[in-house]
């Protein structure tokens, strides 16, 4: 009885371990069932089924080993940061380009072009005022094509400031998502099948974090993750997310001012016989900056030329805000480089005598730029220059592209305006008007103050079109071949002691640049340099990223064949350890019954 009482015992073991055995089988039958079942789920990593052997005998399910390659990981997501920035950058340069549509032949060059071959019509046929309105309304057309690029470089900073608040609220929920998941990865690290769930989750909200910001990610034993930017701000510490907020700016800055002489100066060629230095102040990357120029015995034109000479940030002109019987010479000085804390700040006379010299009481802000300014804080730190890639810095970018393409517009259009209306002011039209701009600013209705923004033709009307400096000449076109020298920068003034018209060359017209010139090497191929790099990178980047992307899927992804493999070894095993379930129970009835 007691050979008996043992083998029921060594039988009902070998009953239980098979049991157990059976279920071990049936568990990692169902992770390859959802292995297959999540075969195209994005961001799952397959999970292993790994046995171990009991002491008793039987196996035992000891872990279900989630398949990833933390390496790789970072590798991916370090590249996605990039591929991101130069993915969203390339997106607004596109469409940068795209306004100016020089490639599809519509753009300024062409109307420039337009502009100037519909002057040599007047040129050829002075008082032909279907010449002359043809000329007028191609000037209208350019008007138009500079205000439609403005609008659209302000539609597209419009969007570009909605794309950042977005993404911000975007980076702050994924911040508090990953929060979240640090939580239930540590509540539930002994149940695996939840644990590799949530650590999926977690591992797809970092991969969308990347792509938005760029970020270092810190791993924990417990599988826990500290998240922070790549310069070291934290963003998500264990539990606690530290948000980060926005702030867009407009900020109008001046950029330009018409300096008057305190005497009126017929001619940019008359000398300033006053003692005195006038002081121009302004900012350069917000530092307090100052340049002077002493100004006795020298014309409006030499002082011009010193300042373009002497100083790499600002640039002069000289244009005539009156008439040919009242010419009014002014100095215009402008900041070279656009910049969000680039700014004229004042002007000053050390005479300090408005009747000697200049005076400054009649000078005047003649064009404010408009910046849009996007910022990224946390609580009072700013945050902003940390950033180098993710969607955030490519945004942060787009919109100092887009101020600079604006200011160069903007750069063209006051030029331009000014040039054109200094030298249109010295002739008559065929009314005998002499004095009118031929460009106004809408806001002030007249020449100063002309920027893409505003810009429009001062009248229609083709009479008004002055061709001539002489009165009652219409067939006079000597004023109509001198706004046509404009176009390489050669302006005329009239000479009342020789009464013709007199020649010079401004001293820092548009960087030494014809119009075309200027928009192609200053506007154009900028826009074209930085989109041609963009466009590289971003291949570059997105080859690397896709070939990351394809390494990880062959570790973590899952493979059907294989998956069915196993599935078919593993059904095939339970089915036989099933089989010998039953023999065993049969053979434990059989001597159950023996003992009886």
């Amino acid at each position: 009885m007691a050979n008996t009482s043992v083998l029921q015992s060594a039988m009902a073991n070998a009953l239980n371990n098979i049991s157990q055995t059976l279920l071990q089988n049936q568990k990692a039958i169902d992770i390859v069932n959802n292995n297959i079942a999540n075969l195209n789920t994005e961001g799952y990593s397959r999970v292993e089924a790994g046995f171990s052997s009991l002491p008793t005998g039987g196996t035992l399910l000891s872990e279900a080993k989630r398949v990833f390659d933390k390496n790789y990981f970072v590798r991916m997501i370090n590249t996605n940061q990039e591929k991101s920035y130069y993915e969203n950058l390339n997106s607004t340069l596109n469409q940068l380009e795209s306004l100016f549509k020089d490639s599809l032949g519509g753009g300024f060059s062409k109307q420039i072009d337009e502009f100037y071959n519909s002057l040599n019509d007047v040129i050829s046929s002075p008082d032909d005022l279907v010449a002359r309105k043809s000329f007028l309304t191609t000037a209208k057309m350019l008007v138009g094509r500079v205000r439609s690029v403005s609008e659209g470089m302000n539609d597209l900073g419009g969007l570009v400031k909605n794309s950042f608040r977005e993404t911000v609220m975007q980076i702050n929920n994924l911040a508090r998502r990953i929060t979240d998941l640090n939580k239930n990865i540590k509540y539930f690290a002994n149940d695996q099948t939840k644990l590799n769930s949530y650590l999926d989750q977690r591992d797809q909200a970092i991969k969308k974090l990347s792509s938005l910001i760029d970020i270092k990610v810190l791993y924990h034993q417990n599988n826990t993750v500290d998240i922070s930017t790549a310069k070291g701000h934290m963003l998500v510490l264990q539990d606690k997310a530290t948000p980060i907020q926005t702030r867009t700016n407009k900020i109008t800055m001046v950029n330009s001012y018409a300096v008057a002489p305190a005497n009126t100066l017929s001619s940019p060629k008359d000398v300033i016989t006053d003692p005195g230095t006038l002081t121009i102040n302004y900012k350069l990357d917000g530092k307090d900056k100052s340049f002077s120029v002493d100004y006795q015995n020298r014309s409006l034109l030499d002082i011009a030329a010193e300042i373009n000479s002497q100083s790499d940030d600002l640039k002069a002109n000289v244009v005539n805000v009156g008439d040919q019987t009242n010419p009014d010479y002014r100095l215009t000085i402008s900041t070279t480089m656009q910049n969000v804390q680039n700014e004229i700040v004042s002007i000053e006379d050390s005479d300090a005598n408005d009747t000697t010299g200049f005076d400054i009481n009649n000078s005047n802000e003649i064009y404010k730029q408009n910046y849009a300014t996007l910022r990224v804080l946390s609580g009072s730190v700013d945050l902003t220059n940390l950033f180098q890639y993710g969607k955030i810095a490519s945004l942060i970018k787009s919109q100092s592209l887009i101020n600079q393409a604006l200011y160069n517009v903007n750069r063209f259009t006051q030029d331009f305006a000014y040039q054109i209306n200094s030298v249109h002011r010295n002739g008559y039209n065929l009314d005998n008007e002499t004095g009118l701009d031929l460009f106004i600013s809408e806001q002030s209705g007249n020449g100063l103050g002309v920027d893409a923004t505003n810009i429009r033709l001062n009248f229609e009307d083709p009479e008004k079109l002055a061709a001539g400096t002489k009165q009652n000449m219409p067939a006079d076109n000597t004023l109509a071949k001198a706004i046509e020298k404009t176009k390489d920068g050669t302006i005329s003034y009239f000479d009342s002691a020789t009464n013709s018209l007199q020649e010079y060359e401004q001293p820092d017209f548009l960087d030494g640049l014809t119009y075309n010139d200027f928009y192609n090497s200053k506007i154009v191929s900028d826009i074209a340099f930085e989109a041609e790099y963009t466009k590289d990178r971003l291949d570059d980047t997105t080859l690397l990223f896709n070939t990351l992307n394809e390494k990880i899927e062959d570790i973590s992804g899952v493979n059907l064949d294989e998956e069915l493999v196993k599935l078919t070894q593993l059904q095939r095993s339970y089915q036989a350890t099933a089989r010998v379930m039953m023999v065993t129970d049969e053979l434990f009835k059989t001597l159950i019954e023996m003992t009886r």
